[in-house]
């Protein structure tokens, strides 16, 4: 039960340091991260909980967009992918952070993707800081 409110903590502090840099004009996907490595922690309904959680945060409003759906499929995506390839620690999370960013790049603007090849790397290099350090500090 600690670990799951240790791990609700982290979220929350993610998504208030998505939210805050985000105003001061850096736009990183720190929830996505933390989601994703969450992913490789957390059993199905515990990972389902987080990542509703983070949905309803960062999106209010009633109606989903595509973005808001691929952003909340892919924890999920990531977690079946652990249970696939039984692929645990860090190696695995850094693939499926790799993975989750790559396809949530390109379904969120496929026509912008290679015009700002990179921002997406300076995020995806932001998110695998984060999601190691999480897997470092929770496990």
């Amino acid at each position: 039960m600690l670990k799951f409110f240790s791990a609700l903590a982290v979220l929350l502090l993610a998504i208030f340091l998505q939210s805050f840099l985000a105003g001061v004009g850096w736009y990183f996907d720190l929830a996505l991260a933390t989601l994703i490595a969450f992913a490789s922690m957390f059993d199905f309904w515990e990972l389902l909980v987080f990542d509703l959680l983070a949905v309803f945060m960062l999106n209010w409003q009633p109606a989903p967009s595509t973005t808001l759906i691929v952003f909340a499929l892919i924890p999920l995506a990531a977690f079946a992918f652990r249970a696939f390839t039984h692929w645990h620690g860090w190696i695995g999370t850094a693939i499926a952070i790799a993975c989750g960013f790559l396809i949530f790049y390109i379904a969120s603007a496929p026509t912008q993707f290679l015009g700002h090849l990179g921002l997406f790397l300076m995020d995806l290099a932001a998110g695998l800081i984060v999601g190691e350090i999480e897997l470092s500090l929770m496990q």
